[in-house]
């Protein structure tokens, strides 16, 4: 899976992220001045997904299982967050941040969207830098992520079979954007205070006609 990466296209911190050769391992490029900034051992296993927030301050990874999710600081690559998505194995289709970097979504061919925060009370209990200690993922760093992963604030049950879903917050951070291949958009509403699972709000077809020179696509919405 090389050829997973992520782009962050702030003005200030314009980073590249793509994976090493060796399985589990991500590097980060200054995009604009195209030298490598770091290196860590991002999972054990291999990576299914990376993400930047907006501000290019934050990367989510993924492995390759779909059950654990890390956020690292950049450029230190210190690891902040460790969240688990499940105990059953998973293909991730998205991580998305909201815009101020205070919650994540997840979405998976599990038909479920996972929503985590990132406060200190999730805060992972060791803050050293792993680019310093790259090569020692062993039983330890496995014991470390059960003792500090932390589960989902809220969460998305979707009830139709989907290829690839997507996910993402609103400006507001408080409606989840559901999208499907097969074009349907889902918006569900989200307590941010309390979290739980969130509530439907809208469902939103479109109907793509076959002959592609036909451009008189229609749609239709729901409101729940």
């Amino acid at each position: 899976k090389l050829g997973i990466c992520a782009l962050s296209s702030n003005d200030k911190n314009c980073h590249l992220a793509v994976l090493d050769t060796q399985p589990g391992t991500v590097c980060i490029f200054d995009a604009l001045r195209l030298h490598q900034i770091s290196k860590v051992v991002a999972h054990k296993s291999g990576i299914s997904c990376l993400s930047f927030n907006a501000q290019g301050t934050l990367l989510a990874t993924s492995s390759d299982m779909g059950t654990v999710i890390r956020i690292f600081s950049i450029p230190a690559m210190t690891r902040l967050f460790v969240f688990r998505r499940g105990s059953i194995p998973a293909t991730i289709h998205s991580i998305t941040f909201n815009s101020p970097s205070t919650m994540l979504c997840v979405s998976s061919d599990s038909r479920t969207v996972h929503i985590f925060k990132l406060d200190e009370s999730n805060q992972a209990i060791s803050s050293s830098s792993d680019s310093q200690n790259q090569f020692s993922f062993g039983f330890s760093g496995m014991l470390s992520d059960m003792i500090e992963s932390s589960r989902n604030f809220a969460f998305i049950r979707l009830n139709v079979e989907a290829k690839t879903i997507k996910s993402s917050f609103n400006e507001t951070g408080d409606i989840i954007n559901v999208s499907t291949s097969e074009g349907v958009l889902y918006q569900y509403s989200l307590n941010t205070e309390l979290g739980g699972e969130c509530k439907l709000v809208k469902e939103h077809r479109f109907k793509i006609n076959d002959d592609e020179e036909d451009v008189n696509n229609t749609s239709s919405t729901k409101f729940v």
